[in-house]
């Protein structure tokens, strides 16, 4: 699965305006081929609340992949296809996924059911050492 850099455009109060990592910006739906993007409604940005870090199930691209890295016809489960997801406070790796937002023993690539995909969790008091 490719990385995708984060594009901000514009930092507002509590928020940062993104380039639509699904349409890359071009306001099209690139799933389907025609009409306007599901994720930003054809504008080509999205906003998302700060702190935030970039979405690691799906390595910012807003696509869905499955469990051997191929995209698929659909968008990312834990963005929404913003390539980018709110995070609360000061946060770590998760022990659980390594960081990856997958669970790691699961066939069939779902997001890890302990940082809800986003690779991340709270730097203190989510888990006693050892427990993961």
């Amino acid at each position: 699965m490719e990385q995708q850099e984060i594009k901000v455009l514009k930092k507002e109060e509590g928020y940062v305006v993104l380039e639509c990592a699904l349409c890359e910006g071009m306001r099209a739906d690139p799933i389907l081929g025609v009409g306007k993007c599901p994720t930003c409604g054809g504008k080509g940005t999205v906003r998302v609340m700060t702190p935030y870090v970039q979405c690691h199930y799906c390595g910012g691209t807003g696509l869905q992949y499955d469990r051997h890295g191929s995209p698929r016809s659909m968008t990312c489960v834990v963005c929404k296809g913003k390539g980018a997801v709110h995070v609360t406070g000061d946060v770590k790796e998760c022990p659980a996924c390594k960081g990856s937002g997958r669970t790691l023993a699961d066939e069939f690539g779902l997001p890890c059911t302990i940082c809800s995909g986003k690779g991340m969790v709270p730097a203190s008091g989510y888990f006693p050492e050892g427990k993961v």
